[in-house]
């Protein structure tokens, strides 16, 4: 927009002087006279409705409004605007489950189950069922839902230790790393920070739409992950895979897909369909599925040897499609899906808001383009262990073992904000550790063998794929 600067009282009442003595007989205009105080008068007004002017005007630009003009300029972006995010609940695959004995038989934590933070009573829900197999007592890595939307639900390590509706089986529960994504209602600067990023995504396929669209998204568990990045497999053309944490580096919500079994029609067929996203990658014959003829024998190849089908079919998990070559799969032929997973709640409701339905295109109207491929997935996790070596400030004044597990709490907190494809920059936790605690050095130390340790190097990932995580169990401060 052109540039528009309100201007003083005094340059307007200046103006109106020089206009009033130029172009009409009136001369008086001194300091005190009639003609000044009105002119002076008119000049305040108009000064002051060229700020209201300016000010509406600022309003309309996203980089300048707040409240409820920021909510009203956003939503009038094209297509159909952008809200504020609503608090959502913290989330992660964080909970340890020990039962009191080895049972002989499968018990099962039904998802709905809850348990609760002896810090200050919030709940939190298992979100899906926890089988234990015989002589099993111990399951790690639950996924688990804060009742109570906004940061009320975050979590510190091991404060998750109540039983409130859990089977009688149980013994314990235990939260091994914290929780830190929930948040309160989106304030201004996330909103406009997410406007700017979502006038970039225009374009719906675009890495930077991608991301945005992760980092926005809600699922139909009231949870947002706040870390997404985009890996793009050079070596495998059209193909991008999108990876989203939610702090934790793990992802346990998932569950058996249904089974599979297809008989081909008159002519063959080209393509068998089965429930999505499924976990793995690829389907190998021997392990996933098996196709057998009209009279249910394998089918054989040219040398009289059980087919394998390698290289003659092409499967597209996140759809939950398999396309197989002319011939493969002709008339008569059964097909059947070994039993298989499928990702279930944030990364399942993602992948469907990504490819789209036709059938409901005013809600899922996709942001894949066409013949790509878009794939959410959740990182693979690499665990950082080392030790801080601090000097606290004044030594002899302080709680030792206190600042021992402040500075472990920081240091865990700072790993566990890095994004997928983020590198860990010793330096970085350095600065914020003398930015945060009464300390006035630090080392970050790495043990080797017999005892000896030596300064912990940068750690980068080898691709987006990788996330850098830490817990109180690879940590150690001690005092230099």
């Amino acid at each position: 927009m052109p540039r528009f600067t309100p201007r003083l009282p005094l340059p307007v009442l200046r103006d109106l002087l020089s206009k009033v003595v130029n172009r009409t007989d009136l001369n008086d205009v001194n300091v005190g006279s009639s003609l000044f105080a009105l002119m002076n008068a008119v000049a305040h007004e108009i000064s002051n409705t060229e700020g209201r002017m300016f000010n509406l005007r600022q309003s309309y630009a996203v980089e300048n409004a707040s409240g409820s003009d920021l909510d009203a300029r956003v939503a009038e972006l094209p297509p159909i605007g952008i809200a504020r995010k609503r608090g959502t609940s913290a989330s992660g695959s964080v909970l340890k489950i020990t039962l009191r004995q080895a049972f002989n038989t499968i018990t099962t934590v039904p998802a709905g189950s809850t348990v609760g933070s002896s810090e200050d009573g919030t709940v939190y829900t298992i979100v899906q069922d926890i089988v234990f197999n015989a002589l099993e007592t111990e399951k790690q890595n639950v996924a688990i839902v804060c009742n109570t939307t906004g940061a009320v639900g975050n979590a510190a390590t091991g404060v998750i230790d109540q039983l409130i509706s859990m089977p009688g089986e149980v013994l314990s529960v235990s939260n091994e790393a914290p929780l830190v994504n929930g948040i309160e209602e989106e304030n201004d600067q996330s909103l406009r920070d997410r406007a700017l990023r979502y006038l970039n995504s225009m374009g719906r396929t675009s890495t930077s739409a991608l991301e945005y669209l992760a980092t926005s998204f809600i699922d139909s568990n009231n949870t947002s992950y706040p870390f997404a990045a985009v890996f793009e497999d050079v070596s495998k053309p059209g193909l991008c895979e999108l990876i989203v944490d939610d702090g934790s580096g793990e992802y346990n919500s998932k569950k058996a897909g249904f089974g599979v079994s297809f008989r081909a029609p008159a002519g063959g067929a080209n393509f068998v369909t089965f429930e999505g996203p499924a976990v793995k990658s690829t389907f190998e014959h021997e392990f996933d599925f098996t196709i057998r003829d009209s009279a249910g024998q394998p089918k054989t190849d040219a040398f009289g040897n059980e087919r394998t089908y390698a290289g003659e079919y092409t499967v597209i998990p996140e759809r939950g499609i398999i396309f197989f070559e002319d011939g493969v799969l002709q008339e008569g032929d059964v097909f059947r899906m070994l039993p298989y997973d499928i990702f279930d709640g944030f990364i399942k409701d993602l992948q469907n808001e990504i490819e789209g339905n036709v059938n409901r295109g005013n809600i899922l109207r996709g942001w894949r383009a066409a013949g790509t491929r878009v794939r959410v997935l959740p990182p693979r996790k690499e665990d950082l262990t080392f030790d801080i070596a601090i000097r606290p400030i004044n030594p002899g004044n302080i709680n030792l073992n206190a600042l021992f597990e402040q500075i472990s709490e920081e240091a865990i907190n700072f790993v566990n904000q890095l994004a997928p494809g983020q590198p860990f920059l010793t330096s970085q936790l350095i600065r914020q550790l003398l930015n945060t605690q009464p300390i006035i050095s630090a080392n970050i130390l790495v043990f080797g063998q017999q005892g000896a340790c030596s300064l912990l190097e940068d750690r980068y990932p080898s691709s987006n794929r990788v996330v850098f995580r830490t817990n109180s169990n690879l940590i150690s401060v001690s005092n230099i």
